[in-house]
């Protein structure tokens, strides 16, 4: 009897033992298992930040163009609002001409009349 008390105390004790062991290896584990989530996290959290810094710099691209073509745009509606002008002032300083040309003419004839009128008298 007291030798298979002895055998059930002793079976007793190399089960605990061995359930002390497989719980700290679940632990050990369970640790390990974290530290590589972790990791996984990290290295996702890089690659959104360098997406997302990717995504930036290709918005700012767009928005730089973006400018880029208004200025264009403007510069080309610029220079054509400046030809037209041009060529306004260049058709009223061609009516300007004309007028005076047709005043000197007008008062060269009067004035020949004139002359012609004065040899009458």
């Amino acid at each position: 009897r007291m030798q298979q008390r002895a055998e059930q105390e002793r079976l007793k004790l190399l089960a605990a033992k061995k359930a002390e062991k497989a719980e700290a290896k679940a632990e050990k584990l369970r640790k390990k298992a974290e530290k590589a989530k972790k990791k996984a996290d990290k290295k996702l959290e890089k690659l959104r930040a360098k997406q997302e810094k990717k995504k930036q710099k290709e918005e700012a691209k767009a928005a730089e163009q973006a400018v880029k073509g208004e200025a264009e745009g403007k510069k080309k509606k610029d220079e054509g609002k400046d030809k037209l002008m041009e060529v306004k002032q260049e058709k009223k300083s061609q009516k300007e001409d004309a007028r005076a040309a047709e005043k000197a003419v007008t008062k060269e004839e009067d004035s020949k009349k004139k002359k012609k009128d004065d040899a009458k008298r």
